[in-house]
């Protein structure tokens, strides 16, 4: 029944979005002799070069913590591991040597 229910409005939108996403009438669209016109016909000096300015050092700073916490959650992870076989192995030589003492 949901699932039927979520086709159903995610086919609604669909139909929805459709409905806006119509072409743009031919006298909207400027004609390509015209977008030569409009350019500008003055040339205009830049000074330097025009660099992207990304603020990336907290994303940097939270990959490289995210990176790590993975890493030492996963050696926290093997050590666990390695102290359940320790335990293991040690139980089953007890179980061994008692069962050799029995025989």
């Amino acid at each position: 029944m949901t699932r039927a229910f979520l086709t159903v409005v995610a086919l609604l939108m669909l139909t929805v979005s459709m409905g806006f996403a119509q072409d743009q009438p031919a006298a909207d669209i400027p004609a390509a002799d015209n977008a030569e016109s409009e350019r500008a016909s003055a040339f205009r000096a830049v000074r330097g070069a025009q660099a992207e300015q990304v603020p990336g050092g907290n994303l940097v700073v939270g990959a490289y913590g995210a990176a790590w916490v993975l890493v030492l959650g996963y050696f926290w992870h093997l050590g666990r591991l390695h102290r359940s076989n320790q335990e293991e192995l040690a139980r089953l030589s007890e179980m061994l040597k008692d069962a050799d003492a029995k025989n």
